[in-house]
């Protein structure tokens, strides 16, 4: 009896690791789950992220993989185990962004609940350990489970493939985005730094209107804050325009001091253009230290030729950024939130002030742009309160806060600052087709929206309006005349010119699902 017992239980063993063994496809599935998030985030963003970017994105995503795959094997008994458990963890990882989901849901509704990280990160970690678990406990159905995962992982990497074909077909121009020379904009403009060189402010307030712009569309009042510039001995214009209405467009053109040429290029053009601009290589190359204080957005994010970035994420793309915010590491706090980076960003202005050294500071405030933060006093608002506003009440409510804070931070800059300062106070664009009756304007009110931005400056000793020419100023000039003025360059200023696009989407920007070229519209903006 006993023998027989045992001739079983060899037998059974024996049949175990017979199936265990038995030959299957390989497990591809940790890779393709790997990857298919990048992918799917990539081509919704095809003419942001650059291929390099992209590419690299998935390559550390393969390598990743790899690294688990060779952990797992370790740790269980085959490898069709440590590939399922790696694909769990995979799947699992980038499911973790429901949670923010569900948030935002809640805030919307007014549900009084909040999903908390310290309490989500906990049970999805039990969850994990659960499934974990099983797969250690089940090898027979883990073996019959590879063809299945390799099924369903290669239908997720055929569907974020065909995403990705079909971004590249509507947007084909993306692969002739030039890569050459210019690019980095010829900088050889020799300066001759004086003795007392100014400290320089470019202060930015995204999508922050013109005061026409403010008064005719959003039946807004701003002169109260004009006139607050004025007795602090800004020089302020009220009917300001953008060369070009769009954050890397506007940016790159000023911080490079010219126009563009007649195509509008994928972002990642300018965002290059942005991270090699002329302004801060001349300056650095003059002694100043450099502060950039960046946002979210590529290209002003943090830039190379910086003395001092402001860290505000552990990420140093948008494209990795998103990625971890899908992720369990959001719960370590990868980026600072958007109504947080706000208020550092004016605190830390105010201690820069005060240092020794001459200094250049650019700060890119993503006030008064959506998402909505702040009501007009400085206090945040919830999802549900943001819900209940009409867009239009959102946008004037948090402009009266930046108003606030603006000139706050310049009576700090005035009264810490150890020699003359130069501050710029300027939007890249103006507010977006977003508020209502926007798509009931013609052609060239709606142009007159996206371009009209808040344009102010204080030149110690000089006046912009002898030294800049006929009223209002151009932006792309702006650092041209301070180079001339202040540090002897022999730049000429260009004329005056202002651009929209052939074809706009539906908030005013550049629709680059087709091509997409400039259009001279200065006498538009000028004539309403």
């Amino acid at each position: 009896r006993l023998a027989g017992m045992s001739t079983t239980l060899l037998v059974a063993k024996d049949e175990a690791y017979t199936v265990s063994t038995k030959a299957s496809l390989p497990p591809l599935h940790p890779f393709l789950a790997a990857v298919f998030p990048v992918i799917t985030i990539w081509s919704g963003n095809i003419c942001e992220v650059t291929w390099v970017e992209g590419c690299g994105v998935v390559l550390v995503a393969l390598l990743t993989a790899t690294c688990m795959f060779v952990v797992g094997k370790r740790i269980f008994n085959t490898r069709e185990q440590a590939a399922l458990a790696v694909t769990a963890v995979m799947i699992m990882g980038v499911s973790y962004g429901f949670v923010d989901c569900v948030n935002r849901w809640f805030g919307q509704v007014g549900f009084p609940l909040v999903i908390r990280h310290y309490l989500a990160v906990p049970c999805w970690g039990i969850c994990l350990a659960i499934v974990l678990k099983w797969i250690a406990d089940h090898i027979n159905a883990v073996q019959r489970m590879t063809t299945l995962a390799n099924v369903f992982t290669v239908t997720l990497a055929v569907m974020s493939g065909c995403l990705m074909a079909s971004a590249v077909a509507i947007s084909p121009w993306i692969w002739e985005v030039p890569h050459d020379g210019e690019l980095k904009a010829a900088g050889g403009v020799p300066l001759q730094c004086p003795a007392e060189s100014p400290d320089i402010y470019l202060l930015v307030f995204d999508r922050y209107a013109s005061q026409t712009v403010l008064a005719e569309q959003f039946n807004f009042d701003n002169r109260a804050f004009y006139k607050a510039l004025s007795e602090r001995g800004f020089e302020t214009f009220p009917n300001s325009f953008a060369n070009y209405p769009k954050t890397e467009l506007a940016m790159s053109a000023i911080l490079n001091m010219r126009y563009h040429g007649e195509r509008v290029w994928p972002k990642c053009y300018y965002r290059d253009m942005l991270q090699q601009h002329v302004v801060g290589r001349l300056l650095t190359q003059q002694g100043y230290q450099y502060y950039h204080l960046g946002n979210l957005h590529n290209g002003i994010r943090s830039n190379p030729h910086a003395d001092v970035n402001y860290q505000f994420s552990l990420m140093p793309t948008e494209l990795l950024e998103n990625l971890a915010r899908m992720t369990p590491l959001a719960a370590v706090r990868p980026v600072v939130p958007d109504e947080q980076q706000t208020l550092d960003k004016f605190t830390q202005i105010a201690e820069i002030s005060s240092h020794p050294e001459k200094k250049f500071v650019y700060a890119h405030f993503l006030v008064p742009h959506p998402p909505w933060k702040f009501d007009r006093d400085g206090f945040f608002v919830s999802e549900k309160t943001v819900g209940e506003r009409s867009e239009t009440e959102n946008y004037l409510q948090q402009l009266e806060f930046a108003n606030q804070q603006i000139v706050a931070t310049i009576d700090r800059i005035r009264c810490n600052a150890p020699r003359d300062t130069i501050i710029i106070l300027q939007a890249d664009e103006g507010p977006e087709l977003r508020y209502a009756g926007d798509h009931d304007q013609p052609l060239s009110e709606r142009i007159h929206q996206r371009s009209g931005i808040l344009f102010a400056m204080y030149l110690p000793d000089r006046k912009v309006g002898e030294v800049m020419g006929p009223s209002p100023p151009s932006p792309v000039n702006t650092f041209r005349m301070i180079f001339r003025e202040y540090f002897g360059a022999d730049l000429e200023l260009l004329e005056s010119r202002y651009f929209y696009w052939d074809a706009e989407n539906y908030y005013g920007k550049p629709n680059l699902k087709k091509p997409c070229r400039f259009v001279d519209v200065t006498e538009i903006v000028t004539s309403l």
